[in-house]
């Protein structure tokens, strides 16, 4: 996607918005989003925060966006807030207004992407399985799991040792 793409996507879903936000119900004790307007505000959140990931992933535009979506629904009715829509319009303004002041960023952050996913930055198999290797590249937890499956067999295998069918299975003599 070009720059002037990225930014076109990005007026698209500003007016898509702002659209949401013109139609919000202004009643007397509170303001509502329109009954439609939910879940097509959710579904332009997510597409937003795909775009973002897709074209700037080396920032945190996806999760800003994502976030003030859920900050908008924290309420009693768990529907969006006016603020929240309003919010989500600054973001897409102020990331607009970063990608046509840097172009280069934009470009920048492609060529990453793209490099990154050419399998350039991607982890070689070693020549060798060792110990040595396995205990630097393989994670804490997994061995944390894996003793935990050893002492989980042994307790079974010692529970079932002592059962009397076990016993007489193997031919053990219990006196």
């Amino acid at each position: 996607m070009t720059q002037v793409e990225f930014i076109a996507h990005l007026e698209s879903y500003r007016t898509d918005l702002e659209g949401i936000l013109s139609r919000f119900v202004h009643k007397q004790s509170d303001i509502s989003i329109a009954n439609n307007d939910q879940s097509k505000f959710y579904q332009l959140i997510l597409e937003i925060q795909a775009l973002f990931r897709d074209n700037l992933p080396a920032t945190n535009y996806d999760k800003l966006i994502v976030k003030e979506y859920n900050i908008g629904v924290e309420n009693f009715l768990e529907s969006s807030s006016y603020d929240s829509v309003q919010k989500c319009i600054g973001i897409l303004k102020a990331v607009k207004t970063r990608v046509a002041n840097n172009p280069e960023l934009f470009s920048k952050l492609n060529i990453q992407t793209t490099s990154a996913e050419s399998g350039q930055s991607r982890l070689q198999p070693p020549e060798k399985v060792t110990l040595r290797w396995l205990y630097n590249h393989v994670p804490s937890s997994f061995w944390i799991w894996l003793v935990g499956i050893f002492f989980a067999v042994f307790v079974a295998g010692v529970g079932l040792g002592r059962l009397k069918f076990i016993q007489e299975l193997f031919g053990a003599n219990s006196h």
